[in-house]
């Protein structure tokens, strides 16, 4: 997953800070279905925050063609879905493509089915006519005289040359490919063994739900490309669905797309859809509106989904709940870390706002949300580093914690583990230069030894905003803490990190020994450091001396990102 460290709209280093007294009752509210707008996009002042609603993860499906006349390959830890023929009775007559792709989704409480089909436009079928050579009339050979093989071979190799410059050439001419132009063009490159890849740029799609692909309109896509050999992509604009949630109709939409790759041995179709829609509305805490946002983090027509795990990752990417207080600058954040910003939170059970524990209730739908404090036995976890925010997990959902001026957070009672946090130290950051880097600790020696220089940032020019924050991500060994009512236990993360150096030796291409030497900025629980921005720089790169017991330099360099 790429960073996402963009700056919002009138982003400022303010703390959001949600003065939470709603009394003894549940505040709640009424939230409409709105399509997102992919027009929206970064600016010169930031990246309006309605850019984060667009992030999903898509729900996605892999088709291996061919081979196995097209069989459906589920994703691992996906559940069981109908086939085909199970959800999808009438298709149309024929498709164009010799091997249209027949799928199965699901959305809120019901599975849809969808056939992709590949429509050559006419320009390819021509070139592609173009590249076989017209078929001659055999010369009769003289008598008794020995075939020309030698010429036969040069013709043949000629004509194979000619088709290949005329396929390089189509390639290169921005001007012959309509996709250049803001159109559509479905191109089919040879992938391996010569087969031509075909581009499924068309899209038939149960809407109604009715079982019957006939009477649904063809969606064409909205760009269609091939960049390389053996590989083509399409891209669908939103397609708007009905919903039914126990009998209650509810609007939806979302975007399709498909890529291919063909290798020697297989061909593979990998596709997803992604939400196009999100819910919004506003709710009054503490006397104040705030603006509330309900995003489908995974892309299946629900709003009440939360994350799982398996392990420290995620295995299922849940729904998020945006509260946003519109007199509140808004910095830094990542759409899919919500310990990143102040506004984003996990969809779970809880919320916990301004050191408060708070019930949350998200109907299936998302029409409806409610926030009421809660009434759960709770303790408290405590880290040093004060201002973090924090994602915990535990057996009934995950919670985001941010932790007051003591570094203290209130948390359900039970075993919770970190997952991931972020520590914003932009107040706290000196205005020139440290001497040395305040959050790391000397580095470990080894035999041989590596010294390990960790340099403080220099500006190369002043930033938008210069945000002081360390992130990172808990690994296998870090151990979950147990929260008992009315106790306060350490949660340990964070600085000042551990730089740990890891050699791995190898042999280069002529057989000569090569080591391979990395560094990881380890916390203080364990966990590890997977981001770090000084006064809105990255840190200098960290050098290395790599020297014999008895102090000879033998090698030096410098470590590299990534």
């Amino acid at each position: 997953m790429r960073r996402w460290s963009e700056v919002v709209s009138g982003a400022a280093g303010i703390a959001a800070v949600f003065v939470l007294a709603m009394g003894a009752g549940a505040e709640t509210c009424k939230l409409e279905m709105k399509k997102t707008d992919p027009s929206v996009r970064a600016g010169p002042d930031g990246t309006p925050i309605e850019v984060f609603f667009r992030y999903s993860q898509p729900q996605s499906f892999v088709i291996r063609l061919s081979a196995d006349g097209g069989r459906v390959v589920p994703p691992a830890g996906e559940e069981k879905k109908p086939g085909f023929s199970e959800v999808v009775k009438t298709e149309p007559a024929a498709y164009a493509a010799e091997e249209p792709l027949r799928g199965v989704v699901k959305l809120g409480n019901q599975y849809f089915g969808f056939v992709l089909d590949s429509v050559v436009a006419k320009e390819d079928a021509e070139a592609e006519s173009a590249d076989k050579p017209a078929a001659k009339p055999a010369a009769e050979p003289e008598k008794d005289a020995a075939p020309n093989t030698e010429t036969k071979q040069g013709d043949a190799a000629k004509a194979a040359a000619a088709a290949a410059i005329r396929q390089l050439a189509r390639l290169r001419d921005p001007a012959g490919d309509a996709s250049s132009r803001g159109g559509v063009r479905s191109t089919a490159l040879a992938g391996a063994g010569g087969a031509r890849v075909p581009t499924y740029n068309r899209l038939y799609f149960d809407s109604n739900h009715n079982g019957d692909l006939t009477d649904e309109t063809a969606i064409e896509a909205q760009s269609a490309h091939s960049a390389a050999v053996g590989y083509a992509s399409s891209n669908f604009p939103a397609v708007d669905v009905a919903l039914d949630f126990d009998g209650t109709k509810v609007d939806y939409s979302f975007r399709m797309y498909v890529t291919i790759r063909r290798t020697a041995n297989v061909t593979l179709a990998t596709g997803g859809l992604t939400a196009a829609a999100y819910r919004e509305g506003e709710i009054a805490i503490d006397g104040k509106k705030r603006r509330v946002v309900l995003v489908d983090g995974n892309s299946n027509g629900r709003f009440d989904d939360a994350p799982t795990f398996a392990g420290v990752s995620y295995r299922t990417f849940g729904d998020m709940v945006y509260l946003i207080d519109p007199e509140t600058k808004i910095g830094y954040g990542n759409p899919y870390d919500p310990t990143t910003n102040h506004f984003q939170h996990p969809v779970g059970k809880w919320l916990s706002l301004s050191g408060g524990l708070f019930d949350l209730t998200v109907s299936p739908a998302g029409d409806t949300l409610s926030i009421a404090p809660s009434t759960a036995p709770a303790g408290t976890v405590s880290n040093p580093n004060a201002g973090y925010r924090a994602l915990v997990r535990g057996p009934e959902g995950a919670l985001k914690i941010t932790g007051d001026a003591s570094g203290n957070a209130a948390v359900p009672v039970g075993a919770w583990q970190l997952a991931s946090y972020t520590i914003d130290r932009t107040d706290d950051a000196p205005a020139e230069e440290p001497q040395t880097n305040p959050i790391c600790k000397p580095a470990r020696r080894a035999r041989p030894a590596v010294r390990i220089a960790m340099p403080a940032a220099r500006l190369l020019a002043p930033p938008p905003i210069p945000y002081t924050i360390a992130s990172g991500r808990v690994t296998s060994d870090y151990k979950a803490v147990t929260v008992a009512a009315g106790k306060t236990v350490a949660l340990p993360f964070g600085p000042p990190y551990e730089p740990v150096v890891t050699a791995v030796l190898r042999k280069g291409k002529e057989g000569e020994p090569l080591a391979a030497i990395g560094l990881t900025l380890l916390g203080a629980g364990g966990d590890r450091c997977t981001g770090l921005s000084l006064r809105g720089e990255r840190p200098e790169k960290p050098t290395f001396v790599i020297t014999t017991e008895d102090g000879k330099e033998v090698a030096s360099g410098n470590f590299e990102y990534g």
